[in-house]
């Protein structure tokens, strides 16, 4: 009958169309996993050029493939001291040194640590247990040449800092707290002389452009330190900020011009 022929050409082509479907579907492509090496590679590439997010988020994914890769915890401990999420870094510096408790970059971590949350005798402690293994670790000698200062102890945080610079000439955090330090002993044109030179190795660091116009002021050579300042922040800013110094030094007409 001319249904029944119609009722199998209807069946056969769905049967063909549901092996030409069958043939067609392929099975799920593998993810792909990006090596611990190249994902290491960017989270370092990343903490070096200070983008310290950008910096874990790499890390993290080499957790999630080797959880105690030493080098990944370690990185997310130092993005996250930049950061000041200080938890976290102390947590990941314990959790290195509880596997490997030489670990010298971990144990400096936990110093800096304890540094920055302003707990300065443990700081003292460990630091210096670090740098009588390693005396090259110019980060130890610069928080224990900070702390030296907080403790009026100016001649000695020189002498850290000094040490700190021996290591690393051009670093210029470390020029900007030694010159701070001869500032606290109205040592103002050596300090100038210090800032000057950090400032050719970081011109955009405000700090110590703000520090060395301080050293100016100080030393009443005012529109300098203006000159200097305005580079920085607006010049009503800069004019308030020198014509404080200028009334510490009893300069009273010349504050009372600036303000």
């Amino acid at each position: 009958m001319i249904i029944d022929r119609f009722i199998k050409t209807v069946i056969l082509t769905c049967l063909l169309l549901l092996t030409s479907c069958a043939g067609q579907v392929q099975p799920d492509e593998p993810v792909k996993i990006t090596p611990v090496s190249q994902l290491l590679a960017q989270g370092n590439d990343k903490l070096q050029q200070r983008q310290y997010v950008a910096a874990i988020f790499f890390y993290e994914q080499v957790i999630e493939q080797e959880p105690e890769n030493t080098a990944a915890v370690l990185g997310i401990a130092d993005a996250s001291m930049a950061i000041n999420n200080l938890s976290e870094a102390g947590e990941r510096y314990e959790m290195v040194l509880e596997n490997e408790p030489d670990n010298l970059r971990a144990a400096e971590g936990k110093g800096l640590v304890y540094f920055k949350i302003h707990n300065y005798e443990h700081a003292i402690e460990q630091l210096t247990k670090v740098l009588n293994i390693d005396d090259t670790r110019w980060r130890s000698w610069n928080a224990l040449g900070i702390i030296a200062d907080l403790e009026g102890k100016h001649e000695i945080a020189q002498q850290h800092f000094n040490k700190a610079l021996s290591i690393d000439k051009k670093n210029s955090a470390i020029l900007n707290n030694l010159g701070y330090s001869l500032i606290m002993q109205q040592k103002y044109a050596a300090a100038e002389d210090v800032f000057r030179e950090g400032l050719n190795y970081e011109p955009g660091f405000f700090r110590i452009r703000n520090n060395l116009a301080i050293s100016l002021a100080w030393q009443s050579r005012y529109e300098a330190a203006i000159n200097v300042l305005k580079q920085a922040v607006k010049k009503e800013v800069a004019y308030n900020n020198v014509g404080y110094i200028a009334l510490l030094n009893k300069n009273y007409d010349i504050a009372e011009n600036y303000f």
